[in-house]
């Protein structure tokens, strides 16, 4: 396991993180990808930020070559920020159920999408992301991003729909959806909505999305 908190997180590392996926990881195996930081969107191209800011932004396209290159049975790829709903193609199926992706074409898909892995994105196509933070003398001693938070519930209580004993990437998703819910309502309050758009261009939208491209459930915890 490889795990990147605040300076350590920088673009380099992250790369590099992925790199040694590659190197690791069997075909039998699950792969968990998780990121909660800054999403942004760059003429046209949506980017995560690492620890050293815009000018080390990894682009969505960057990432999906990467995933390409990890030769695993499943991946389940989180993204708590800013526009994950966009890190997906537009005509790509982002319900969940079961897909079969020969329907469609490589050049309908331009993200993080393909056979195998289940892409949970913490927004709505366009939308910004909500985070909690807690300051103390302009420090801040406490941060939390809710749908990763409410994800990490379902996975500890053990989230199980169907009964098989395995918490998968689909039912951690639908803990953290249904839980999402009250606050992606609380944040459509117009002001908030208004001074969002007018500073980003982009409205508050914390209401998770979710693309599966594996056949059946994708397994994550044994209970």
């Amino acid at each position: 396991m490889v795990l990147l908190i605040n300076e350590n997180a920088t673009r380099d590392a992250i790369l590099q993180s992925l790199d040694w996926l590659k190197e690791n990881v069997k075909p039998d195996d699950i792969v968990l990808f998780s990121y909660q930081g800054h999403g942004y969107e760059l003429n046209g191209q949506v980017d995560i930020v690492p620890w050293e800011g815009l000018e080390g932004f990894i682009s969505v396209n960057e990432l999906d070559e990467k995933f390409d290159q990890i030769n695993a049975k499943g991946m389940c790829l989180i993204f708590d920020c800013c526009l994950s709903g966009n890190f997906v193609g537009k005509r790509s199926p982002k319900k969940l159920g079961k897909v079969s992706l020969m329907e469609f074409s490589k050049k309908a898909m331009n993200g993080v999408e393909g056979e195998g892995r289940v892409v949970l994105m913490s927004t709505m196509r366009g939308g910004l992301d909500i985070a909690l933070e807690i300051t103390s003398n302009d420090k801040v001693i406490f941060s939390a991003f809710p749908f990763t938070w409410f994800l990490s519930k379902a996975l500890e209580k053990g989230y199980d729909i169907n009964k098989d004993e395995i918490v998968s990437a689909e039912e951690a998703f639908l803990f953290a959806k249904i839980r999402m819910l009250p606050l992606g309502i609380f944040m459509l309050n117009p002001i908030w909505q208004l001074k969002a758009i007018f500073i980003t261009g982009h409205p508050i939208l914390p209401f998770p999305q979710i693309y599966d491209g594996y056949k059946g459930w994708l397994p994550i915890v044994l209970k």
